[in-house]
């Protein structure tokens, strides 16, 4: 009997789309099964379509990418022309059949699994004061969060949300809304050149995600 004989890829298994997840309310990641082949088409923005699921879910389109820094990469993060809004699996990622290929060149099979537009709960994005004022401190968040009433447990308005450590002890006083997603501490007992470090609890964004 002739021995059987023929050629493969190695890989063997088509490379599928393991997950998607919002970083911000603008960045995406895809990450996929296994490395990917890092050429032209997985870098052209315009072979991943973001389909929202419907209601008050807002269409967004890719503006551009960004691939994960190797030869190889498992994951792209799609950079949007807008913020995504929130509900339970309300967008999906699509990407055309056979146009990407894993490193052994098996081309990506089936779908995205669907993902909530709200993802991760808001994150300090900066802190700052203007100039020499020590009694203010501006607090700018990644995403909008609730600015509704101080006496609410998971307002950004209210003043027991934030605590603030240091070389000398710092009392906040009040709250007051800049932005949707910034606010303003009025505080004291900040000393110039001191080194502190403010915490943020239980403050939620507009749906409902707490603060990293």
């Amino acid at each position: 009997m002739s021995p059987i004989t023929g050629s493969g890829t190695g890989a063997g298994q088509a490379p599928t789309v393991a997950s998607v997840s919002n970083l911000t309310p603008r960045s995406v990641r895809v990450q996929f099964s296994e490395p990917m082949t890092l050429n032209d088409a997985m870098l052209d923005a315009s072979n991943y379509t973001l389909t929202p699921g419907g209601g008050g879910d807002v269409s967004r389109g890719v503006a551009r990418l960004v691939a994960q820094g190797v030869t190889n990469p498992q994951w792209v993060d799609l950079i949007l022309d807008g913020e995504l809004t929130a509900g339970a699996g309300n967008y999906t990622v699509t990407i055309p059949d056979a146009v990407l290929l894993d490193a052994a060149g098996n081309p990506l099979a089936g779908t995205s699994p669907s993902f909530d537009g709200a993802g991760a709960g808001p994150a300090i994005e900066s802190v700052s004061m203007e100039g020499s004022d020590l009694g203010t401190l501006t607090v700018k968040f990644t995403k909008s969060v609730k600015q509704v009433s101080p006496n609410n447990s998971d307002d950004a308005l209210n003043p027991s949300n934030y605590k603030i450590s240091g070389p000398t002890p710092v009392s906040i006083q009040s709250v007051s809304s800049v932005g949707a997603s910034t606010v303003a501490l009025t505080v004291s007992g900040l000393v110039p050149a001191g080194l502190y470090r403010l915490t943020v609890l239980n403050v939620e964004d507009t749906s409902n995600n707490e603060v990293l």
